[in-house]
């Protein structure tokens, strides 16, 4: 297993599987616990971690998949690019690749695979106005969701600055069926090798084979320099001609051939589809110049034959213009014929010399500076100048300074090197040029910075799209505050405002709440029940009381506490208490014969009625039939006494607990101050619902002036006396 599996990055990420792996990566399943989502995990492989091409193509990708926001391109959540480990944190797509499609499917309806095109194009014009190229562009980068749409991945070797070059040894075996002419050679690159590789996709959805296959990858590359496809419609006749134009004009050889952009080839699709009989003369129309790129020869290989074609026309309307009936005059011709070759001929001859003599004479001298000196200067040769190295120089410094002859022009580009500074030059240093020869320098305009803005006390998801906005790389780090809100941003290093180079990244901290200090639960037990509250309130932890009956601690003491003492937990956390009731009363208890015993402490003694001071009263009587005590007394007791003139009435506990509605139950407790009543019960809110959460204790028999304390959840909620 991978030793990843189940474990949690940046305290935040929870891998739970791999979804893919790559040339220098795996893709990993996880679930982010801060936002309760499910993202993809791309993690540099362990072993790339310490090759600095492989960071570089890891970084280069975070630093341009950052910069882009549109539906066809896969989000970016969160960015490492520090520490022992690098990752990016994406969006979580539940889908195929385009490439596991297409191996199933075969061929695709074209208006299918216009569908899904027109959805590439998008991307990548998005892409290509923010200055990046994909550069890897194929079927297996590409996924497909369950609704059709398309999503547009792995930057790994995109590009940030136009013009870069890189050799096919740089490249995936993979990607060779999808690279550009200008790729296989190691041409520099820009959109245009984007649109090629889109070119290669449809023809590969519309026709079910790649336009170029061979036993190895360098035959492929090779193909893609030199060899020409063949027409779509040649292998699908039911492709539209316009289809076929768009495939093959996004595959031209010479990257001014090709589409100008993304949009361009956008435009002509939804033309195709809005009118399938669209042509647009792409394979009839060449610019001056670039015949050579759709003439054909016999080979199947090839495009049309468009010269060809024309001449067999040209011969045909010759054919048809001759006139059978000048066969009569083919004699007269004859002789004419004759005539011309003995008088004129001689003479066209000679003129054809003279003007082949003239035509070698201007080649010449256009062609060869020694023999243009000697026709135009006699003797005098050209001058000839060895080009100096001017790299590292100041260029305005260079062109004030210049007495060699030689024009010099810039090109400016984005560099780490100061401003003006020249980066590199054409013809290089030790090059011998005709003095007033031109010297191209790529120069530096200094590099390339942003202003961080000010996104403190902003919720993280919209301070990241800010950044975003900016192009502005970075990574997330999670701290404790006290004063910011968890998941707003609490401050970005450098600070904001600071001015950085586009190709920096930044530290965001965001808020992940208040500082959570562990606090050791003190021992409480036997405690009285205030003195438990205040001892644990002075660690900062909070009494959830409970109360029971118990016959060894006395009552109001602490019977036992959860979690027990010693044990570490979290400041503010909440220690349950059980605080004794004293023991439980019996059921049946005799009256209290002790005269010295204080009247009214048994709920069950009535002491106008104690058969020693109430001469009425039957000695054998039963004191728990008396009718001032028992609800349940026989009725025909004596009918004498009067319940006003006893101690004790009868007391029943209505309690309204609408306030705990959201509750499914709560712990009822409730007590007296003699002690006379005590009971522990819990309330099952739905029974409560039907009397409008209106409580009813049973009726019992308590002594006028005693205290009832009620207490819900272990906290008292009221007191009452009995009148």
């Amino acid at each position: 297993m991978d030793k990843l599996i189940g474990k949690t990055i940046n305290e935040r990420y929870i891998i739970t599987e791999i979804v893919g792996v790559g040339g220098m990566a795996v893709v990993y399943k996880a679930f982010d616990k801060v936002v309760n989502r499910v993202v993809a995990i791309k993690v540099l492989k362990e072993e790339f971690m310490s090759d600095a091409q492989f960071r570089r193509r890891f970084i280069n990708e975070s630093k341009a998949i950052t910069m882009l926001s549109q539906n066809n391109i896969v989000d970016v959540y969160d960015v490492c690019l520090e520490g022992d480990m690098m990752y990016l944190v994406m969006e979580y797509i539940d889908g195929v690749t385009l490439k596991e499609y297409l191996d199933k499917v075969k061929v695709l309806d074209w208006h299918e695979a216009a569908f899904y095109i027109k959805q590439i194009l998008k991307a990548m014009s998005h892409a290509h106005e923010r200055g990046i190229v994909h550069r890897d562009l194929k079927p297996h980068n590409i996924m497909l969701l369950r609704d059709g749409t398309i999503k547009v991945t792995d930057f790994g070797i995109a590009k940030l600055s136009k013009f870069e070059t890189q050799t096919i040894t740089d490249k995936a075996i993979g990607s060779v069926h999808y690279i550009s002419p200008e790729q296989a050679s190691g041409d520099r690159t820009d959109e245009k090798t984007d649109i090629y590789a889109v070119g290669v996709m449809l023809y590969e959805m519309i026709t079910g084979t790649l336009p170029f296959e061979a036993e190895s990858a360098v035959s492929v590359a090779l193909m893609q320099v030199q060899a020409q496809p063949k027409l779509p419609r040649e292998i699908n006749s039911s492709i539209p001609e316009g289809i076929e134009e768009i495939t093959i004009k996004a595959m031209m050889k010479d990257p001014a051939l090709r589409y100008a952009s993304a949009a361009a080839m956008f435009n002509d699709i939804v033309s195709v589809e809005n009118d399938p009989d669209t042509v647009f003369g792409y394979l009839n129309t060449v610019p001056d110049g670039l015949q050579d790129e759709l003439n054909v020869d016999n080979s199947p290989t090839r495009f049309v034959d468009i010269v060809g074609d024309n001449d067999t026309e040209s011969q045909n309307e010759s054919e048809e213009t001759e006139d059978p009936i000048e066969d009569q005059d083919d004699q007269e011709s004859d002789e004419t014929e004759s005539k011309f070759k003995e008088i004129w001929l001689p003479v066209i001859c000679g003129v054809g010399s003279a003007l082949l003599l003239i035509v070698l004479v201007v080649a010449g001298i256009v062609y060869f500076p020694e023999i243009k000196n000697m026709v135009t200067n006699g003797n005098k040769v050209v001058e000839m100048v060895v080009v100096d190295n001017y790299v590292g120089k100041n260029f305005d410094e260079v062109e004030k300074e210049n007495a060699s002859g030689l024009i010099f022009e810039k090109t400016n580009m984005l560099s780490d090197e100061p401003e003006g500074t020249i980066i590199s030059q054409e013809p290089v240093a030790g090059t011998e040029v005709e003095k007033g020869s031109i010297i191209s320098f790529k120069v530096s305009i200094g590099v390339e910075t942003v202003q961080i803005p000010d996104i403190t006390n902003k919720y993280y998801e919209i301070a990241i799209d800010e950044l975003y906005d900016l192009g502005i790389t970075y990574k997330t780090k999670y701290i404790a505050s006290d004063t910011i809100k968890e998941n707003y941003v609490i401050r970005t290093d450098p600070a904001a405002f600071t001015e950085i180079k586009s190709d920096t990244s930044i530290t965001v901290y965001i808020s992940s709440g208040k500082e959570i200090v562990t606090v050791t639960v003190p021992d409480v037990l036997k405690r009285s029940e205030a003195d438990a509250v205040t001892k644990l309130a002075e660690e900062s932890l909070v009494a959830d009381k409970l109360y029971e009956y118990d016959e060894t601690v006395p009552s109001g003491c602490v019977i036992s506490q959860n979690p027990e003492a010693g044990t570490k937990i979290d400041e503010g956390s909440t220690v349950e208490i059980t605080i004794s009731l004293g023991p439980k009363p019996t059921e049946d208890q005799t009256p209290n014969d002790d005269t010295d015993t204080t009247p009214g402490t048994d709920p069950d003694t009535d002491p106008d009625t104690d058969p020693d001071t109430d001469p009425d009263a039957d000695p054998d009587a039963d004191p728990d039939t008396d009718p001032d005590t028992d609800p349940d007394a026989d009725p025909d007791a004596d009918p004498d006494t009067d319940p006003d003139e006893t101690d004790s009435v009868s007391y029943k506990l209505t309690v309204d607990l609408s306030q705990f509605s959201s509750k499914t139950s709560v712990s009822l407790t409730i007590s007296t101050n003699d002690n006379s009543w005590n009971k522990v019960e819990k309330i099952t809110m739905e029974n409560l619902a039907g009397a409008n959460y209106i409580y009813n204790s049973e009726t019992v028999m308590l002594k006028k002036g005693t205290v009832v304390s009620l207490y819900v959840d272990g906290t008292l909620f009221n007191t009452y006396t009995v009148s």
